[in-house]
């Protein structure tokens, strides 16, 4: 793809489905952010290139990138 703006919001997306995925299934709510944080180093490894340490900051943003979304939207639209 072209615009790497568009794959960074899509890992995004797909990292805040798999950890709601993965808390229905029994996961502590306190294990997500983590969870969040390894699945976003996991999809800039799978679509990133560049030096490891780049990948891994990236990966670290975007998996903190995803679980804060998750909590702004969750407070916001359901009030909890």
């Amino acid at each position: 793809m072209d615009n790497p703006n568009i794959v960074i919001g899509a890992i995004v997306v797909l990292i805040i489905a798999l950890c709601q995925a993965v808390k229905m299934a029994g996961l502590p709510s306190r294990w997500i952010p983590l969870l969040a944080v390894f699945l976003g180093i996991a999809g800039a490894f799978a679509f990133g290139g560049g030096s490891n340490l780049l990948i891994i900051g990236s990966g670290v943003i975007v998996g903190l990138t995803s679980a804060g979304m998750f909590d702004i939207v969750k407070q916001t639209v359901l009030g909890k």
